[in-house]
């Protein structure tokens, strides 16, 4: 950062109360870095002017090059001319979030130091499984502004290796004693898959697209490797993280859905793309021409056009779908307070189904754990759920701590082997579906990892997971 010696020179035309807050800033390069890149500069505009005083149009002001280089200072009633001006009010709270930002980096980064490095403690973080709340996941969201790529990362590597572990339990009726704890890890890196997913997004936006935007595929969208899990939950967390993505995930997702050579990369495609639409309705238009569209020819066709019509719908009218998705929520809430065999003067033991809020309902759709694959009601109430997963905070997707102490049941070793159930040979089967080559063996894998093909998802089952139930 070329900061000007000019400056430190024009400081005098500043008065002593500005005066501590210019120095403050010019010894603060990261601070107003981090002010610079959350503010819109026209473009062409080489310069930005940040007020030090109360009236904007009156100054004074710290005169900023693009890239944080300090210029000169204007003192009050001097002319700004063109220059893009950053009240004092904005300068403030953005330098605040900065600061705070970094305590939490801080503090973040001690707390790894003390369970002996990032390892042990997500380790340790991660046994929570289905039973984190949302507590829980905003204290590890501290983590986001350093850990974004290793969240992200890691839940690629644990979701495309998670389904031969669980094919392993496959017909296992028990679990003897000396296995249980690794059944209860599996369980936790099942679930994890997701908690990572939405760690790796649960940063600020521009943080966020830094570490995933490179990460993406040619002709596959950001969430595709969370259908490995056919886990209802984990996809909409993925199509959530898409979502945030925007216009950096969207080409990503159009190429799956026009060239995706298996059921699996159409429908990821399809939905990515719908969800960037939701959270950003600039996309809007631009989705919708997408999903009208006719690909010609190729053994996929009639499948990506009736697939693209039934997303088109949801689409064009989202309410009704939504509507349906917190109607189920509201039930399988009340399932579980009466599972949970809570007592009925319990305030979270309602009377019915209609008197259930509107954010239990959707966090207990967003944090269903359902066979998407592999059931065609759990396919259909995640493509319901789609509006709700695209506009959703991370957050949304945990039941608060005082709700997961009520309704949460204790791992059992039958829960990793339900789990297993899903993974069946059929589930993975090998279908000569395209003419389509596959990826070299040193080619980089579509799932996005950044791994060369040989080292990923070549070790995996030969085919894309999901044919079966989302072809019917």
């Amino acid at each position: 950062m070329g900061h000007d010696h000019h400056f430190l020179e024009r400081l005098d035309r500043v008065e002593q109360q500005e005066l501590t807050l210019a120095l403050d800033l010019y010894r603060n390069h990261e601070a107003v870095r981090y002010v610079l890149a959350r503010i819109r500069i026209p473009e062409g505009a080489p310069r930005v002017a940040l007020c030090l005083g109360p009236d904007p149009s009156q100054g004074p002001w710290a005169i900023v090059a693009r890239d944080g280089g300090f210029v000169t200072c204007l003192g009050k009633g001097m002319r700004t001319g063109d220059l893009p001006i950053v009240p004092r009010g904005q300068l403030d709270a953005l330098v605040a979030r900065h600061d705070a930002q970094r305590q939490r980096i801080g503090e973040a980064t001690a707390s790894i130091s003390r369970f002996g490095g990032a390892g042990p403690f997500f380790e340790r973080a991660f046994e929570r499984a289905s039973s984190m709340s949302r507590e829980d996941f905003i204290a590890l969201s501290a983590f986001a502004p350093i850990l974004a790529a290793r969240f992200h990362s890691g839940a690629i590597q644990h979701a495309v290796s998670i389904p031969t572990r669980m094919r392993a339990l496959l017909g296992v009726s028990g679990i003897a004693p000396a296995h249980r704890e690794s059944a209860k890890r599996l369980h936790s890196h099942f679930w994890g898959v997701g908690h990572q997913l939405l760690l790796a997004g649960a940063g600020e936006h521009l943080d966020f697209e830094s570490v995933l935007g490179d990460r993406l595929g040619r002709d596959t969208g950001v969430s595709f490797f969370t259908l490995f899990l056919n886990s209802t939950t984990t996809l909409l967390r993925g199509l959530h993280i898409g979502a945030r993505l925007g216009k950096i995930a969207l080409p990503s997702y159009k190429a799956a859905a026009a060239r995706g050579n298996d059921e699996g990369s159409i429908v990821d495609g399809l939905w990515g793309a719908t969800a960037v639409a939701f959270r950003h309705s600039g996309a809007m238009a631009e989705v919708r021409r997408m999903l009208q569209s006719r690909n010609e020819g190729g053994v996929l066709q009639a499948y990506r056009e009736r697939h693209a019509r039934i997303v088109l719908d949801v689409l064009d009218d989202p309410e009704p779908q939504t509507a349906a998705a917190l109607d189920w929520g509201r039930a399988h809430f009340r399932s579980r307070v009466r599972a949970a065999g809570l007592p009925a003067d319990d305030r979270h033991s309602y009377a019915s189904d209609a008197d259930v809020p509107d954010d239990l309902a959707r966090t207990a759709v967003l944090s269903y754990d359902g066979a998407v694959l592999t059931s065609r009601r759990d396919l259909r109430l995640a493509l319901a759920a789609l509006y709700l997963a695209a506009r959703a905070k991370p957050e949304d997707f945990y039941f608060s701590r005082e709700v997961m102490k009520k309704i949460d049941t204790p791992w059992t070793p039958s829960q990793t082997i339900a789990l297993a159930a899903r993974f069946s040979d059929d589930m993975f089967r090998k279908k000569p579906r395209t003419s389509e080559p596959s990826p070299g063996r040193n080619d980089p894998c579509r799932c996005g990892s950044g791994k060369k093909h040989k080292k990923c998802c070549a070790m995996q089952p030969a085919s894309r997971p999901g044919e079966r139930a989302l072809s019917a």
